[in-house]
């Protein structure tokens, strides 16, 4: 197979079995060059000119030690799941569960970042469990993003947004399955994830949105008028 030099902000790139992308991890602008082609895959379609796998290639070959592998395998799932929604490739969307899962697997328990890899990787498995309803992607899913909100305190600002996404994913369960201990604490979760979002934090209205779907759902499942009557006053 022949290797060529690759220009990554060329829009005009080779066929993919012609692409090697290799990485000095000490040569900091070859490291920045991979992250601007990380960005630049959104986009591009899937197709004969998908320089994804190669710069998944190069990720792979820096050593595990290396500090910045998982942030780059984040990053790379982040955007394969973004260009999954955009043009609706499986192979997208299993691609960013595993760079996701590379990353996880990558840092200790105690790294602080670890939360935010964690919910990550949460996302990118319930995108695959609404197109492929594999039990076992939204199973891990909801136990995933209950490790996040169950480590973090209260005083992590994040927290909101990791509530927030635990009662979603528990509300896709409990659309699909009928649990009712999952819509209850779905509920729970969104309405603190409500009350700790400020009146003008931008993300209160789709949270709030969120929880009156929550209530909605358990109205319809148990009929507590209680119910009704908050999503109607949200």
């Amino acid at each position: 197979m022949s290797q060529q030099a690759l220009d990554l902000e060329s829009p005009h790139l080779p066929p993919l079995p012609d692409i090697t992308i290799s990485v000095n991890p000490n040569d900091i602008q070859a490291v920045e060059n991979l992250e601007t082609a990380i960005s630049s895959l959104y986009r591009s379609p899937p197709g004969n000119n998908d320089i994804s796998p190669a710069v998944e290639a190069a990720i792979d070959s820096l050593p595990c030690s290396q500090p910045i592998k998982p942030s780059l395998l984040t990053s790379l799932g982040n955007v394969l799941l973004r260009r999954y929604e955009r043009f609706g490739s499986a192979e997208d969307v299993d691609r960013a569960v595993t760079a996701h899962s590379k990353a996880v697997a990558l840092l200790p328990d105690e790294h602080p970042e670890k939360p935010h890899y964690l919910s990550n990787l949460a996302s990118s498995l319930l995108h695959r469990y609404e197109r492929s309803r594999e039990t076992a992607d939204i199973d891990k899913a909801v136990a995933l993003q209950n490790e996040v909100v169950q480590s973090s305190p209260d005083t992590n600002t994040m927290l909101p947004l990791w509530l927030n996404s635990s009662g979603v994913i528990l509300l896709h369960r409990f659309t699909n399955f009928g649990r009712p201990e999952d819509v209850n604490n779905g509920v729970t979760r969104l309405r603190k994830a409500v009350a700790m979002t400020g009146a003008g934090d931008p993300s209160r209205p789709g949270r709030l949105t969120n929880l009156g779907n929550g209530l909605a759902r358990r109205f319809e499942r148990l009929g507590k008028m209680d119910d009704i009557d908050e999503a109607l006053a949200l």
